[in-house]
C-alpha cells in the first residue's frame, strides 16, 4: 500500500492508515486504563495508599512511558515505523495480561513499567506517519482521530470493568484477558506499509511545493528520505534543542500542555472517588464514567480537532487561542463536577463537560507541535511533547491530587471531592501560556520556514552533479 500525498484531497489510503494506527491507540488506552478501572479492588487487594496508587497511575508509568519514548521517537526517525509499533505493541500486551499476577505494589509497578516502554513506540511514530500524509491544514482533525483511542479505549476499559468481572471472576482475570487481544495485532502491525517521509510542512507552499526559488526544480522526498535516515540519535537531539531554542512558542505550547495534564491526572481517581464518597458499585462506576467519557470525549476529539483547524485557516496560532478559549470554558465546568451531589441533573451534565475538556486539545496540540519543527524530527519531537507533559504533568498531578486528597482526610467532610478539585485548579494556568505561544507563533513559523529553505538548498546542491560549462 502507497500512501500518495495529494494537493487537492487526501486519499482514501491514508484514512485507512489513521483508521488502523487508531485501532491501535483504542488497544492502548485500554490497557493502560485497566488499573484506573479497577482501582477500588486493586488499592484494596494489594494494600495500597491513595498515593502508592498515584504514583502506579502516574510517575511510575510515565518516568519510563515518557523517557524511553524519546529514543524510541529517533528509532522511528531512523528506521521503518510500524515494525517499531508492533514491537512495542506486542510488549505492552504481555505485560498488561501479567498484570494481573501482581501481589504488592513494587510487582505491579514492575509490570507497569513495561507496559510503558512497550507503549511510549506508538504515539511518536504514528504520529509523524500521520504528519507524511495530511497536509498541515488537516493534521488537527487527523491527530484528534487518532486521539479517539483515549475516550474509546478509557470508555471501553471501564464499562469492560463493569461488566466482565462479575463474568471472569475478578480483576486479575480481566487483565489476563484484555491484555492478551492484542497481540494477534502486533503481527498485523509488522507488515504494515511505512508511508515515504515527503516533507510537508507549513512552510509557505513556495517552500515545499515548488521549489527552493521560482524556476528550480521541486523537492523530492528521497532528499529528505535519505537525510532522515542517516542520521545518528545524537544529531537528532541536537536538531531538537535547536528547535526549542529557537521557538519559544514551540516551549509554551507544551508548558501549556503540560498545564493542562496536571489537571487531568486528577482523572485517575475518579473510579475510587465515586466509589468511596458517592456509593457506586463497580458496575455502576463502569457504566456512568464509561458512558460519559467515550460521548463526552469523542465528542471533544472530534469537535476539537475540526475546531482546531478552523481556527487555523483564519489566522496563525488560530489552534493555540482556541485551546485557551476552550479550557476558559471547559475548566469551570469540569470543577464545578466535583461539588455537585450525584443525584443531581447537573452531575452528569458536568461530567460531560468534564470529558469533553480532558480530549478536546490533543488534535491542536499535536498539530501545532508539528508545525513548528522540520519534518526530520517529527517523531522524536512527538516523543519530547510526551515526556514533558507526562513528565511535568500527568505524573505530578496523579500524585499530588493523592497526597491532597489523603492529607484532607479527617479534616473536611468529602476529603477526595477537595482534593481533586484543588488539583484541577491547575488547568487554569495553561491559558496564558498558549495565548502567548499564539502571539509568538507567525514569528516562529517564518524563521522555521527560512532555515527550512536554506538546509534544502544546501542539500539539493550537494546532490545535485555539476553541470560542465557551456
Amino acid at each position: 500500500m502507497t500512501y500518495p500525498m495529494s494537493q487537492e484531497s487526501i486519499p482514501r489510503s491514508a484514512w485507512c492508515l489513521l483508521g488502523f494506527l487508531t485501532l491501535l491507540n483504542v488497544m492502548n488506552f485500554v490497557d493502560r486504563q485497566l488499573i484506573t478501572s479497577f482501582g477500588e479492588p486493586i488499592t484494596r487487594d494489594l494494600h495500597l495508599e491513595l498515593w502508592e496508587f498515584g504514583l502506579l497511575t502516574g510517575l511510575v508509568f510515565v518516568l519510563f512511558y515518557t523517557s524511553v519514548g524519546i529514543f524510541l521517537g529517533t528509532l522511528s526517525d531512523r528506521r521503518k515505523r510500524p515494525r517499531v509499533i508492533a514491537l512495542g505493541l506486542l510488549l505492552w500486551s504481555s505485560l498488561t495480561a501479567a498484570s494481573g499476577l501482581a501481589e504488592n505494589f513494587w510487582q505491579m509497578a514492575a509490570a507497569r513499567v513495561f507496559v510503558g516502554v512497550g507503549e511510549a513506540t506508538l504515539t511518536p511514530a504514528a504520529i509523524s506517519m500521520l504528519s507524511d500524509v495530511f497536509r498541515s491544514r488537516s493534521r488537527a482533525l487527523a491527530s484528534g482521530i487518532y486521539y479517539l483511542g483515549i475516550p474509546i479505549g478509557v470508555g471501553l476499559s471501564l464499562i469492560l470493568s463493569g461488566t466482565l468481572e462479575p463474568l471472569l471472576g475478578g480483576w486479575r482475570e480481566c487483565f489476563y484477558v484484555l491484555g492478551g487481544l492484542g497481540i494477534p495485532l502486533a503481527l498485523g502491525t509488522w507488515f504494515l506499509a511505512d508511508p515515504a517521509r515527503d516533507g510537508i510542512q507549513a512552510a509557505p507552499p513556495s517552500v515545499v511545493a515548488t521549489g527552493i526559488h521560482e524556476g528550480e526544480p521541486p523537492l523530492r522526498s528521497t532528499h529528505i528520505e535519505r537525510s532522515a535516515t542517516a542520521r545518528t540519535g545524537t544529531e537528532i537531539f541536537g536538531e531538537i534543542h535547536r528547535c526549542l531554542v529557537r521557538s519559544p512558542a514551540l516551549v509554551l505550547t507544551i508548558l501549556g500542555g503540560a498545564a493542562m495534564l496536571f489537571a487531568i491526572g486528577a482523572n485517575f481517581f475518579d473510579a475510587i472517588w465515586l466509589r468511596r464518597e458517592h456509593g457506586f458499585t463497580q458496575e455502576d462506576v463502569g457504566n456512568f464514567l464509561g458512558t460519559i467519557f467515550l460521548c463526552g470525549g469523542v465528542v471533544g476529539n472530534v469537535l476539537g480537532g475540526w475546531l482546531g483547524d478552523w481556527f487555523h485557516k483564519r489566522r496563525p496560532g488560530g489552534r493555540l487561542i482556541f485551546l485557551a478559549c476552550g479550557q476558559l470554558v471547559l475548566c469551570p465546568v469540569a470543577l464545578s463536577f466535583r461539588l455537585l451531589p450525584a443525584d443531581s441533573i447537573w452531575f452528569g451534565v458536568t461530567c460531560f463537560g468534564g470529558a469533553i475538556l480532558a480530549t478536546f486539545f490533543y488534535g491542536s496540540l499535536f498539530a501545532t507541535v508539528q508545525d513548528l519543527v522540520p519534518v526530520s524530527v517529527r517523531s522524536t519531537i512527538i516523543a519530547v511533547l510526551i515526556f514533558s507533559v507526562n513528565l511535568l504533568g500527568i505524573a505530578p498531578g496523579s500524585f499530588v491530587a493523592g497526597r491532597l486528597c489523603d492529607w484532607l482526610e479527617g479534616q473536611v467532610a468529602q476529603p477526595i471531592s477537595w482534593g481533586l478539585f484543588a488539583t484541577g485548579l491547575a488547568g487554569l494556568l495553561a491559558v496564558p501560556l498558549f495565548l502567548l505561544a499564539a502571539w509568538r507563533y507567525p514569528t516562529d513559523l517564518a524563521r522555521l520556514a527560512n532555515l527550512t529553505r536554506a538546509s534544502l538548498t544546501h542539500r539539493v546542491g550537494e546532490e545535485s552533479p555539476h553541470k560542465p560549462e557551456a
